[in-house]
């Protein structure tokens, strides 16, 4: 039987003066061992998953964020093409009334 035992996952560790006892002791270990690399696993997945998730959604604000830029752009034009209309017309106005 196993008088010492690990820090983290409290399996049992032998000195010399032990008598292992494999088929429970060893069984025991085994299955906390089996079940926290399940757990590891399974989070190494979400993670995985997760990464995924918030790359595609950079991709989409990206895409978001080009067509806004496009937008401003082109309502920037706009603004210079009326812009552009106001003054010719008020150039004919002054011409008109001189």
């Amino acid at each position: 039987m196993a008088n010492a035992y690990t820090t983290n996952f409290n399996l049992d560790k032998y000195v010399g003066t032990d008598k292992p006892n494999l088929r429970d002791q060893y069984n025991s270990a085994m299955d906390k061992i089996d079940a926290q690399l399940k757990i590891s696993s399974d989070n190494a997945a979400l993670a995985v998953q997760t990464a995924n998730n918030a790359s595609s959604s950079v991709s989409s604000l990206s895409q978001d964020v080009a067509n806004v830029s496009s937008s401003v752009s082109s309502l920037s034009q706009d603004v210079t093409n009326v812009s552009t209309q106001l003054v010719t017309v008020s150039n004919k106005a002054d011409y008109a009334f001189n």
